[in-house]
């Protein structure tokens, strides 16, 4: 019901997910060394190519359940506090070394 609100929000996020991209891609270098870096890049790039190929349609299988056009955006939003949560991890393991 607030356009204005929903561009700021989403303007936000969108600044939050650009920023976190160039920190996050270096991780896989912080603690695999030689060719198992490359191979974790590449496993990254695939769950990352299946994730854009499976969103669109649980997005908008969630809609049409629903009925409700943010049961979409909510399944998208919890995806993104995993993967937050899970490189948080990540993180806090290597900072232990």
């Amino acid at each position: 019901h607030h356009p204005t609100l929903a561009v700021i929000w989403l303007s936000v996020a969108a600044a939050g997910i650009l920023s976190a991209l160039s920190l996050f891609w270096s991780i896989p270098s912080s603690f695999l060394a030689g060719t198992s870096v490359a191979v974790g890049i590449a496993g990254i790039n695939c769950v990352g190519n299946l994730a854009g190929f499976v969103s669109p349609y649980a997005v908008g299988w969630l809609n049409v359940t629903t009925h409700d056009n943010r049961m979409g955006l909510y399944f998208v939003a919890a995806c993104l506090v995993l993967g937050a949560l899970l490189v948080r991890t990540i993180s806090g393991k290597l900072a232990d070394r």
